[in-house]
């Protein structure tokens, strides 16, 4: 059975597979683009797995600013 081709010679079903994989790839790219949005730096999620380090380095840069000299 002759294989569908386009106005330039090039298999039609080879064409849809490749637009096909081509939007699955933009979706995802865009799901991670709309995540980066909404999460810019994502320093909540960091601060909340390990808050101890922040705690510690807040208090010191507050100790740090306390004691300087006006």
């Amino acid at each position: 059975m002759p294989t569908a081709m386009d106005d330039s010679g090039h298999d039609i079903d080879t064409l849809e597979r490749t637009v096909q994989r081509d939007e699955a790839e933009l979706r995802g790219a865009l799901r991670e683009l709309q995540y980066a949005i909404e999460h810019p730096l994502g320093i909540a999620d960091r601060i909340k797995q390990r808050p101890l380090p922040w705690l510690l380095c807040g208090f010191l840069i507050g100790i740090w600013l306390g004691d300087r000299e006006p």
